[in-house]
């Protein structure tokens, strides 16, 4: 390989690894705002409410922009509060009478909603026609909400409420079962005490042993008669069967 055609190899490495280095940068940073399309709109607020650039924006559970700049609405006097700046994608109609609500819980990042005013009891200003309107920035409100921890924890409040159900009706189960098993000992524990005393049946055949020696005497004379009856039969296949008539 010569001098040339390494230098060409070592070129279009690097240029491969430029180009992917750009696309992360532009998967995980964005555009700069230069290359962006879309409206932009001021949101003003009386704080930032934990807002961060790059925090999404939503409406109707959709994402539809991101927070692209933080300031002081009067540098002078930071006591006026904060001009948050947005970028809304083109397609999406911002009206002039929308807020952006800040759902901001006790950990993690707050979630921001375009929503209507008039959902949230602020009286809602006429719009002009659109061609009427002056072509300037959209300026809306913010409006901060604070999501408390009974609603922050809802789903697993749920979760766990449903297994306390499953559980109760499992140790219901469990109770009626103990209760069959202890009458089954119960009942078992009375039948081992009646043939321990001699009573019933099997209690007087355990409790005598006269019985007993008659049984194992019966049982042992059966099973001589089955020997010979067997040896007789045996007799009967190879000698057939003899037959004496009287005279």
């Amino acid at each position: 390989m010569n001098d040339r055609t390494r230098n060409v190899i070592v070129g279009l490495t690097v240029l491969v690894a430029l180009a992917i280095l750009a696309g992360l940068i532009v998967l995980f940073a964005g555009l700069p705002s230069i290359f962006q399309r879309g409206q932009t709109i001021l949101v003003e607020m009386d704080t930032s409410a934990g807002i961060r650039e790059g925090d999404a924006i939503h409406m109707a559970d959709l994402r539809v922009g991101r927070i692209t700049g933080i300031d002081f609405t009067d540098p002078s006097v930071p006591l006026k509060g904060v001009t948050i700046t947005a970028r809304i994608e083109k397609d999406v109609y911002v009206s002039p009478n929308s807020v952006l609500v800040v759902y901001r819980n006790f950990m993690g990042p707050p979630n921001l909603s375009l929503e209507r005013a008039e959902s949230h009891g602020i009286e809602p200003v006429p719009i002009a026609p659109a061609a009427e309107r002056p072509p300037q920035q959209l300026i809306i409100r913010g409006l901060i909400i604070n999501v408390g921890i009974t609603d922050a924890f809802k789903p697993a409040l749920d979760s766990v409420s449903k297994i306390a159900d499953q559980a109760e009706v499992l140790t219901r189960r469990l109770i009626v079962t103990a209760d069959e098993l202890s009458r089954l000992i119960t009942s078992l524990n009375n039948a081992a005490q009646d043939i321990e005393t001699g009573k019933g049946t099997l209690g007087m055949f355990v409790s005598d042993p006269a019985l007993y020696n008659e049984l194992v005497s019966a049982v042992r004379s059966m099973n001589e008669m089955a020997d010979q009856f067997a040896i007789l039969a045996r007799k009967w296949q190879t000698d057939g069967i003899e037959l004496q008539m009287k005279k």
